[in-house]
């Protein structure tokens, strides 16, 4: 998608992409812990002498997955930030709801 956005444009497609790899890579630690969890819940059986951590690159670093993990874990600040990204998509929406992309 970054490619996409950037027309093909290697050099702005690495500096676009730094900052959202190293987001992907923070928010799969962090949901580590969670999937390791789930994972146990089910008797997944890991690998002899694995003591680490299971994490997903896919879905692990999911911005909206994360958020709405912590939404439920009651994070004060996610749940605060409910009504600021409704607004916000509302405000796109209004912007942008007479264009036509064919």
């Amino acid at each position: 998608m970054i490619a996409l956005a950037s027309r093909g444009n290697i050099f702005r497609t690495v500096l676009a992409a730094i900052p959202v790899i190293i987001a992907d890579l923070w928010i799969a630690t962090k949901i580590a812990p969670f999937i390791t969890g789930m994972a146990k819940d089910v008797n997944f059986k890991f690998a002899e002498g694995s003591s680490g951590q299971v994490s997903s690159f896919l879905d692990g670093g999911n911005p909206f997955r994360f958020w709405l993990l912590e939404i439920f874990n009651g994070n004060i600040i996610a749940i605060g930030l409910v009504p600021v990204i409704a607004l916000v998509l509302y405000g796109i929406f209004r912007i942008t709801r007479s264009t036509v992309y064919a």
